[in-house]
């Protein structure tokens, strides 16, 4: 298994924590469960291989605070892309207070409409982790400065 944590880039730093990524090579056997602890951070968790089985093999996901944890099924590939949020970051890219929303995990396309599927199949077909990370990092800087410009 490969596991990675990437800092955001500087526009980010004050939504982002970290980016993160999982997967598996030849080499390494895949665990066949996968536990997700309770965190007061969200995610948003993009599944670019057959990761947990839970979900179809390309996902995205926006799983937000959680004060229980949870076990899930992996299939024998794993891919992850995982944009590790600040807790205050629900309300500032979706506008909703993030504890309308604790224990919840939404499709991400559901929050973010077309604008979201159309960044998680480019997150799907990227070649690398870096071009992956530069889509997202993308996507948020645009998200970002909108949400400002809007509630501002």
């Amino acid at each position: 298994m490969n596991y990675q944590i990437f800092t955001p880039p500087e526009q980010l730093r004050d939504l982002v924590q970290c980016f993160w990524m999982l997967e598996s090579d030849e080499n390494s056997a895949v665990p066949e469960n996968y536990f997700l602890m309770a965190d007061s951070c969200p995610e948003i968790i993009f599944q670019y291989n057959e990761g947990f089985q839970a979900y179809s093999a390309q996902s995205a996901r926006i799983r937000f605070q959680h004060s229980i944890s949870d076990k899930f099924v992996v299939g024998k590939k794993v891919g992850f892309l995982g944009v590790r949020l600040y807790p205050h970051a629900v309300n500032q890219l979706l506008n909703m207070p993030a504890n309308e929303v604790i224990n919840h995990v939404f499709d991400f396309s559901d929050l973010f409409r077309q604008e979201g599927k159309d960044l998680a199949d480019q997150v799907y077909s990227a070649a690398s982790t870096t071009e992956r990370i530069a889509r997202v990092s993308d996507y948020l800087t645009k998200k970002n400065g909108f949400s400002k410009v809007r509630s501002g």
